[in-house]
Order: C-alpha cells, then structure tokens, then sequence
C-alpha cells in the first residue's frame, strides 16, 4: 500500500527477519486472495488500507486511500459507517472519542466529534507540510502529529490549539505515546554508504531525549523499510516494516526480540495499532488485509489464521514472552 503522501516523495525505510511462535490471527477485511484459510469473505474489499486507529469500543478506523475514506469495523470485523474524506493520510482517537483525520488534500488535520467536523488542528489548512501520522497521550489529550516534510512532530492540545514542535528529525513518518513517552519513528541517512536508516527516538512529553533504538549502520540493523509504530502497555515496541513482509517486536529499552510473519497474509505491512487487551492490526497493503494478532492468544474477529513469531536466535517463542501475564507457554 502506498500511504498518500502527495507529489512531494518521501524516503524509504528499514527492517529485518526472525524466528518462529505461533499467534492466533483474523483478515477482517480482503478482496478474497487465495491461499488464505477461514470462512468466506463477505465484507466490502479495502483497496489501499494503511493508518489505524481503535476507540475505546473496539472500534477499528481504518484509512484507505481509494476512494478516499475512513473505514469503520467493530470487533467482529463487520463494516459500520464509513467517513468520505479526500487523500486522507492519517486517524486517530482522542478523548471523548474526538477523531482526528489527516488530509493530504490541504494538508491538515481536522478534528470530528459526533459525526461532525468540529475544526482543526492551528492554522488549519496548510497547517502542515505533510500528516504521515497522528497519536493522542491518553492521559492529557494531547495530540502529536509527523510532518515528514517539515522534519518535525507537531504538539498540539486536544481542542486544536498549537502547543509546542519537536524538531531534529529526518523525516518522521510514524508516532505514538505510551507511558508519558513520546516514540518517534523517522529516516535519517545511513552513517556509511548511500541511502536511508531508521532511528526510533523515546522523548519525554516535552521533547527531552531519553534513549534511542538506532539503525543507521546498514550491516548492523533490523528495519529495512518501517512505516510505523505502536507500543502496548509492557512497553514492547511494534515496527510494520514493507519490505520484510513483518511486524518486527523491540523491547521497552530497544533490545530486538523477534518479528510476526505471515508467509500469505503479511505483505507489505505498513501501518500497526495495538489494544490495551493486547491484539494487534495490521494493515498488509499487498493483500489489502487487515489482520488482527493475538498477542494474549486471543482474537475477536472469526476468520482464523496463525502466524509465525520468530525470535532473534529462531526459538519458538509464547505471548508470555512478551510479559503477558497468565499466557500458557
């Protein structure tokens, strides 16, 4: 899937391949690919999905690029009312279950609260120079978008009104916030050689660095082509990455531990969003798939798949692996 990002092209990205454990999954959406086991596919196809969001329902956002909208599932994978937006690019749910929907028709961020658009992020339109992603803290509403053009993350409060900008990065494309942390996902060149690395930089929520999970070392490193990123409440850290098919898995403190595959329902995962259940989409742009992972050893959705989770050695692995608790081996 091709995330719409207008003319203005950005950088490809990086990852790398792991071992083996067995996940209980769900495609909650296809065009009925072959090869893939379950029931039948009833639902209405995605044609380019790629950002997720989930609400405290269960509700799953899903942006697909053509024809534009924000797709709607609940729990079950049944399609509910989509919302019509042009090129959206980016969602994510906030307090009270405002949505914020990036566009890259205008380059803005506009915000909906029951159905209706209720103003924007700053300035509005051309607020940003590109919205690749958008994350909402939790416990203060705020919101933080990646602007890869910009080679910024905005801050902003959950009305709307700009608050601060971190700065210092190489084409953000992927955010997220989970325990007063702030994770930025961005693309910096490699530090020998031609091409681009990946660095994933753990901020405060005012910007001060606390560590870094850095690739920029081209034999050394496991992202090839991230897209993005999410962090569940173990403080485990989910990386999509295009080109390796996979769904790579750090630790809180960067220590590579594996990556989920699906040898045909894993291609070209380029966006994650986990639940505070710990289940985990997946948005496989090639299959045009969203797939729901177990990471506790339960999924909702009723088409039923199993996935690989390798660790870095090739060991078989479990959930509890993961520190989720009352998980059998």
């Amino acid at each position: 899937m091709k995330l719409s990002v207008s003319k203005k092209m950005l950088p490809s990205f990086a990852v790398f391949s792991l071992g083996l454990f067995a996940l209980f999954a769900t495609v909650l959406y296809a065009t009925a690919p072959a090869g893939l086991p379950g029931g039948k596919i009833t639902e209405p196809a995605l044609w380019s999905p790629g950002k997720l969001a989930i609400d405290a329902d269960g509700i799953l956002y899903v942006v697909d690029g053509y024809p534009g909208s924000i797709r709607r599932f609940d729990p079950t994978g049944r399609a509910l009312a989509s919302i019509q937006i042009d090129r959206p690019s980016a969602v994510a749910v906030g307090q009270g279950g405002t949505l914020y929907l990036g566009s890259h028709r205008d380059y803005s961020v506009a915000l909906y609260r029951k159905g209706q658009q209720a103003g924007y992020l700053g300035a509005g339109k051309g607020e940003f120079s590109s919205v690749l992603d958008i994350a909402v803290d939790e416990s203060t509403g705020d919101v933080y978008v990646a602007d890869a053009v910009g080679n910024k993350v905005g801050v902003y409060y959950a009305s709307g009104g700009a608050k601060l900008f971190f700065s210092g990065f190489a084409a953000p494309i992927a955010v997220a916030v989970a325990d007063d942390e702030v994770y930025v996902l961005d693309t910096p060149p490699l530090l020998s050689g031609a091409g681009v690395g990946a660095r994933i930089s753990v901020l405060s929520r005012t910007g001060v660095p606390i560590r870094t999970i850095d690739e920029r070392i081209a034999k050394d490193r496991h992202m090839m082509r991230p897209a993005d990123i999410a962090v569940d409440r173990s403080g485990n850290i989910f990386v999509a990455d295009a080109f390796r098919d996979a769904v790579l898995i750090f630790d809180t403190l960067g220590t590579f531990i594996g990556e989920i595959t699906g040898t045909e329902s894993i291609k070209n995962a380029v966006a994650v969003a986990v639940t505070g259940d710990n289940r985990l989409y997946v948005s496989s742009g090639r299959t045009r798939d969203v797939v729901e992972i177990g990471l506790g050893g339960e999924v909702h959705a009723s088409e039923r798949l199993t996935l690989d989770f390798h660790s870095v050695t090739g060991d078989r692995l479990t959930p509890a692996a993961l520190g989720y608790a009352g998980v059998a081996p």
